[in-house]
C-alpha cells in the first residue's frame, strides 16, 4: 500500500473517529441539558405546591381563630342566658351570630381539605367537630364538659399546626 492510500485512510478513519466524537458529544450534552431543564421545571413546581401548602397553612391557622371565637360566643350567650333565667335553654343564635359561625365552619372544613398533613386534618375535623358539639349541649353541664375537650383538641391542633408549618419556612 501506497503512503499515499495510508494517509488518506488515516484522514478519513481520523475525521470518522472525530465526526462520531463530536456527534456523541453534542448528543451527551443535549441531553444533559435536557435533564437539568427537568429538574429545574421540577423544583420550580415542588416549590409553588410548598408555598400553595404554607399559604393554606396560614390561612387555616386564621380559619380556626375565627372558629373558635364564634363558638366562644354563642357558649357565652348560652351561660348569659343561664344566669339571666337559671334554666340552660341553649339560647339558639341567630342572624350575624349564625351566618358568621356556619361562614367560619365552611371556611375552616374547605381549607382543612387543602392540608397535606394526614395527622393535621384529623386534629382539625375533630376540632370543629366538637366545636359544633359545645353549640349544641343540652346542658350546662354536658355544655362545660365538651367545652373543655374542645379546648384540648384546639391546643394538639395548635401544636401540629405549628409543627407542620415550621417545616415550610
Amino acid at each position: 500500500m501506497s503512503d499515499a492510500i495510508l494517509g488518506q485512510i488515516i484522514v478519513g478513519a481520523t475525521a470518522l473517529v472525530s465526526g462520531s466524537v463530536g456527534l456523541l458529544a453534542g448528543f451527551l450534552t443535549e441531553r444533559w441539558r435536557a435533564h437539568s431543564a427537568r429538574e429545574a421545571r421540577s423544583e420550580a413546581r415542588q416549590d409553588q405546591r410548598d408555598e400553595y401548602q404554607r399559604q393554606t397553612l396560614l390561612e387555616s391557622q386564621e380559619a380556626i381563630s375565627r372558629f373558635g371565637s364564634v363558638v366562644w360566643t354563642i357558649h357565652g350567650n348560652d351561660i348569659k342566658g343561664d344566669q339571666a333565667t337559671g334554666t340552660w335553654s341553649r339560647t339558639r343564635f341567630a342572624g350575624a351570630t349564625n351566618e358568621e359561625f356556619i361562614s367560619a365552619l365552611l371556611r375552616l372544613q374547605m381549607l382543612t381539605a387543602r392540608v397535606q398533613d394526614d395527622e393535621l386534618r384529623r386534629l382539625v375535623t375533630g376540632y370543629y367537630n366538637r366545636g359544633v358539639l359545645v353549640t349544641t349541649a343540652a346542658s350546662k353541664k354536658e355544655a362545660g364538659t365538651r367545652m373543655d375537650d374542645w379546648i384540648e383538641r384546639l391546643g394538639e391542633v395548635q401544636d401540629r399546626l405549628g409543627s407542620v408549618l415550621r417545616d415550610f419556612v
